[in-house]
């Protein structure tokens, strides 16, 4: 992948989101280059996974001797030779982390996909998957503890059958009656067999005739389905052994059959669910490669232009606009899976504040507007036409209704209907959103708010997205402590979703939206001094033409002595500092600016990579006045500024006169 400088203000971006993406990805990834298989980048939990740091710039089996003669060679030689994805589940590979230590065995689902240039050439190989070490020694221990459980039940209280052959009767337990849905505990065999699923039944006389042959005496183990008297199903797994007597003829025969039997329906579909899930985590890796590989086409394609001598004005700032695009979405891609990895652990905060829930949905519309006008949809919209105030996290409830509006948008053909509706009550507020777009089948209903849950294949259809834009959105309708439903009476009937979140009616808990007055305003035209410390040249000095181009005073450093020694002599208004730069970092220069002057009305505000709740934290504690993750929000930094020329106005009126 090429990215070329000074094209635009956002390509410097580009490679700080791959490589975001690349510390952030579900699981380890690497890139290969060339037919040495030369180590270029890799992420957190490959080099977690390998036990080693040390490999960038080498050749992968020059930088890891000991994974020669695995298999690996030959797999990854096969990918680059065909040009075809290679994927491989549950490979042993024996590992040394480090010297003269034993090698370790590690387990790992993976792929090795072929990176194809515009000529069709291939140079390298894109490598992804999970280390799967700790859930194939789970499997391993489950199957032997399932080995010892079925010895246990042999003499358990589980369900148990006994079958007398002189009588061809047999004699259930009370657990056995329950677990097979039947009245009595005895019956006669031949004339009130189990309801055993039609389609299992062959395995079972199988299992039985084996058992009962006094050549084989086969130990009676199978699995089927049982039909209860309401229709359902339910899973049984049972265990048994023969008894063999003499007959007359003094050969041996069976005599007795007794065994234990289980319900195994709920691990049943727990299995099930895992390979489902495990089915849509590898769609979800393979849509993630295809949305990442969707906007690097036109953005190489646009820096070609840009650098092309050839090229006139109008040309350059096309290919401007379609690099901030495509950067744009990029970023909105990594912005989700942060989002949805923040919500499984409990890590997102929500800022709520005193808000007009119609404000929200003018945003959402305004998110969704593109599309819907895009597929010349006609947008219907029911709400109140008086404020309906609420206590609610702005930004997020305007990202659910987006995503609601988006998706509505996308999976209904061109010249369709998209309607919003909104009611609300003392305690609680309803949103619709509907659409007589292709519909909802039962089962794809109970997925649809799953993990990288998508109605159609990614092939079938072009809308794109990961998957996991409602799982999202319910995510953050249960922090709000409400909840969202779907219906759809099938396919091509369209779908609705609907939002209740509880109505908090006490304004004085909650912030007041940051509104700017008029005089405010006036004092925001008044550009200050800015000072940009950041050790990515091409992300400071962009920065620096854009504010620049404001009317702002700039001064830029690449590093943290450098910033700090600007910040002396410049004595800037606002200094906007990357966290991790070389020689100080950005909570080092912070603290020293403070230290130097504890009451100068300087704004600090950390641009970073790290966007954590713990990283906010610390630029709260490290005297921060705010923090931003990278890419910046131009939007947010330029009320950042704002409320710093604000700051710097109110502390002018405080001082004391010096006539």
């Amino acid at each position: 992948m090429e990215i070329v400088p000074n094209v635009s203000p956002s390509a410097g971006f580009l490679a700080l989101t791959l490589q975001r993406w690349f510390e952030n990805s579900p699981g380890f990834a690497a890139l290969l280059r060339g037919r040495e298989y030369v180590l270029e980048m890799a992420n957190q939990a490959y080099f977690q996974m390998i036990g080693r740091h040390d490999v960038l710039g080498k050749p992968l089996f020059d930088a890891l001797p000991d994974i020669r003669h695995q298999g690996l060679e030959t797999l990854l030689d096969k990918a680059y030779s065909t040009g075809e994805t290679v994927t491989i589940r549950g490979m042993r590979i024996s590992l040394q982390r480090a010297p003269n230590t034993y090698p370790v065995e590690v387990f790992a689902d993976f792929s090795y996909q072929p990176i194809i240039e515009f000529d069709g050439t291939i140079s390298g190989i894109f490598l992804q998957g999970y280390d799967v070490t700790e859930q194939h020694r789970a499997m391993q221990a489950l199957r032997e503890s399932e080995e010892r459980f079925r010895l246990a039940v042999e003499s358990s209280s589980l369900g148990t059958f006994d079958w007398d052959a002189e009588t061809d009767s047999v004699v259930f337990s009370a657990e056995a009656c329950r677990i097979f849905d039947l009245d009595r505990p005895s019956f006669d065999r031949k004339n009130h067999a189990p309801r055993i699923h039609p389609d299992d039944q062959a395995q079972v006389d199988a299992a039985m005739a084996a058992a009962m042959d006094s050549d084989k005496r086969a130990v009676y183990r199978t699995k089927y389905r049982v039909l209860l008297r309401d229709g359902s199903t339910r899973y049984v797994e049972a265990f048994g052994r023969v008894k063999f007597g003499h007959d007359g003829n003094n050969k041996n025969r069976a005599v007795r059959f007794i065994g234990v039997l289980w319900d195994i329906t709920e691990q049943h579909l727990l299995i099930e669910a895992l390979k489902d899930g495990d089915r849509r985590k590898d769609e979800f890796l393979a849509t993630l490669a295809h949305e990442l590989r969707n906007p690097l086409a036109p953005i190489r394609q646009a820096a070609q232009i840009g650098k092309s001598a050839n090229a006139n004005a109008t040309q350059i700032r096309w290919s401007h606009t379609v690099i901030e695009r495509q950067v744009h979405h990029m970023a909105l891609l990594l912005d989700d899976l942060l989002d949805v990895s923040r919500i499984s652990r409990g890590r997102l905060e929500l800022r709520k504040e005193w808000v007009d829930l119609l404000k929200i949905i003018e945003t959402a519309i305004e998110v969704a507007r593109p599309i819907i006008e895009g597929k010349h949809h006609t947008l219907q919209i029911d709400v109140p036409n008086v404020p309906v105030m609420m206590a609610a996290d702005p930004l997020r409830l305007s990202q659910i209704l987006g995503n609601l509006l988006t998706n509505a948008a996308k999976y209904t053909d061109a010249h369709g209907v998209v309607r919003l509706c909104a009611q609300a009550s003392s305690d609680e507020v309803e949103i619709g959103v509907h659409d007589n777009g292709i519909g909802l089948t039962v089962e794809s209903m109970a997925n649809i708010f799953n993990m990288f849950s998508q109605v159609t294949s990614p092939i079938d259809r072009s809308e794109g997205g990961l998957g996991i834009g409602l799982s999202l959105a319910r995510g953050l309708v249960e922090l709000h402590g409400g909840n969202i439903s779907v219906a759809s009476e099938g396919t091509g009937r369209g779908a609705s979703f609907t939002v209740r979140l509880p109505r908090q009616t006490h304004r004085e808990e909650y912030a007041a939206p940051n509104v700017a007055t008029a005089s405010q305003e006036s004092i925001a035209n008044q550009p200050g001094r800015v000072l940009i410390a950041d050790d990515n040249v091409d992300g400071a000095e962009s920065l620096a033409i854009l504010l620049a181009s404001e009317g702002y005073e700039i001064r830029t450093a690449f590093n943290g002595q450098d910033a700090l020694r600007i910040a002396t002599e410049f004595v800037p208004d606002v200094a906007v500092l990357d966290i991790g730069m070389p020689k100080l970092n950005g909570y080092e220069v912070a603290k020293k600016i403070k230290d130097t002057a504890p009451h100068s009305p300087i704004t600090l505000i950390a641009l970073t990579g790290w966007n954590q709740p713990e990283d906010r934290r610390r630029s709260r504690e490290g005297g921060f006045d705010h923090h931003f993750a990278k890419p910046v929000d131009m939007t947010q930094l330029k009320n950042a500024l704002i409320e710093a020329s604000q700051r710097r106005y109110k502390m002018s009126l405080s001082s004391p006169s010096q006539d």
